[in-house]
This record gives C-alpha cells, sequence and structure tokens, in this order.
C-alpha cells in the first residue's frame, strides 16, 4: 500500500473506536501497515457456521452426478483460479484414476472454463453446476473439497466443507486456510498455483487410510469452533465490554 493511501486510511480510521480483522493474518498484515494503533485491532471471526441449520440441510436428499467426486465451489472468478484444478486434472487422474470432480458456481469465467474442459477431453470427469442453495448434502458425500484460491479471507466455503467433515485441500494463499488447515493436521496446504506440490498432496492422500483422514477431519471440525454463530457472539461480547 502506497504512502499516500496509508495517509488517508489514517485520516479516515483516526476517530474509528475498533477494528475487526476476519483473520491474525489480516491482523498482522494491518498492524504492520500502522493505520491504526494496535489497541484498537481486535481479531473477530466470522459467524460463517450455523450449526443447527446446517445439520438440517445436510440431511436433504440430492440426485448425485457421480459416485465417487471431489467438489470445489465458489465463483467463477480470477480469485477462486479453478482453471488451475482444470489443468492439473489430467495428472490428477493418474494418482486417483475413479476421482470425479464437481465446481459449483457461477461467473464471469465459466465460458471459458468449460472450453478447457472440452480441450482436455475431461468432460467424462468434469462438471460445473450452477449455484447451489444447497451445497451440504454434496459436501457430506464428497471425497475431498479443492479450494486452489489466489487468496481468501478466511474461505467461508473451505470452513463449511470442514464442518461437513469433507477432507480439505486448499492452496495456501493468504489469508485464512493456513490458520484452519494448521500446519496440515486438519486438511493438506498446498503451495499455490503449484502443480507438481498439488499432486504430492494428492498423494499423500491417496496413502492415507480411514482412521488417518477420520484423525483429520477431527481436527477441521475443531478448527470451525471459532466460526460459530455462537463463539462470535461470545468474543464480540467481550471486545464490546
Amino acid at each position: 500500500m502506497g504512502k499516500l493511501r496509508i495517509f488517508f486510511w489514517k485520516l479516515v480510521l483516526k476517530n474509528v473506536y475498533l477494528v475487526t480483522c476476519p483473520t491474525f493474518g489480516t491482523y498482522n498484515y494491518l498492524k504492520k501497515l500502522n493505520i491504526v494503533p494496535k489497541y484498537k485491532l481486535k481479531v473477530l471471526y466470522d459467524p460463517v457456521i450455523i450449526v443447527n441449520d446446517f445439520i438440517k440441510k445436510k440431511n436433504i436428499s440430492h440426485n448425485y452426478l457421480f459416485k465417487n467426486y471431489a467438489i470445489a465451489i465458489g465463483r467463477l472468478t480470477k480469485q477462486k483460479n479453478f482453471i488451475f484444478l482444470i489443468s492439473s486434472y489430467k495428472r490428477l487422474l493418474k494418482e486417483l484414476p475413479n476421482l470425479n470432480l464437481i465446481i459449483i458456481g457461477n461467473g464471469e469465467e465459466k465460458e471459458m472454463l468449460n472450453r478447457e474442459i472440452i480441450l482436455r477431453s475431461l468432460e467424462d470427469k468434469i462438471k460445473i453446476l450452477d449455484y447451489q442453495e444447497n451445497i451440504f448434502p454434496l459436501l457430506k458425500n464428497a471425497e475431498c473439497f479443492f479450494m486452489p484460491s489466489l487468496w481468501e479471507d478466511p474461505g467461508f466455503v473451505l470452513l463449511e466443507s470442514s464442518f461437513m467433515r469433507c477432507f480439505v485441500i486448499t492452496s495456501n494463499c493468504k489469508n485464512g486456510p493456513e490458520e484452519i488447515i494448521q500446519n496440515n493436521n486438519a486438511g493438506l496446504l498446498f503451495e499455490k498455483n503449484n502443480i507438481d506440490d498439488f499432486i504430492n498432496k494428492i498423494q499423500l492422500f491417496k496413502s492415507l487410510n480411514k482412521h488417518q483422514k477420520k484423525f483429520y477431519k477431527l481436527n477441521a471440525l475443531r478448527a470451525c469452533k471459532p466460526f460459530t454463530l455462537f463463539s462470535h457472539g461470545k468474543e464480540l461480547e467481550k471486545i464490546l465490554n
């Protein structure tokens, strides 16, 4: 951020009581910029997880395209980087030949992504679905969730997937995934836009047995706790008091 913009934000935020940050990554970034005093910065995780609502929605029946599939969800935009998944998928299929891919979302890159699928002769392995009102049955039954994003803060679908106990394989983009995945203890992180590292993590995922996968999923579920509506309310109350 340039000096002029920093000066502008210092003026804008001068009389602000508090600035809340959705991740520690954002907190540390703003602290480094020094646009507000450190004591005015607080981490407040977004209330992404609404427990009762999610549990109710996951049990609604759904017609599935594939029996064995991975899933990726989000706006079909540059940020979500779904082109990375499509361009990597031939190599992924060498490791997991029966793993199909469902991408869910709408956006300006939809036509380009569909062209890429056809160009790579992956029409039978990758399907793009329009935005779904209820993604939870699909998450609950997926083999794993892929998030190749270029940036997030923190990544709502990453949390929803973790809560549904869907194994997470995500890029190490800023900010959020590293905090949730916790040094590869609650899922697997690969270097952003690095196909070799992505395939390495696919190989690791392939090598895990049922009990090891359960360990990752339980850690991911625990990582969701600060992002529940209840935890958000308690933390907000503490901040305001």
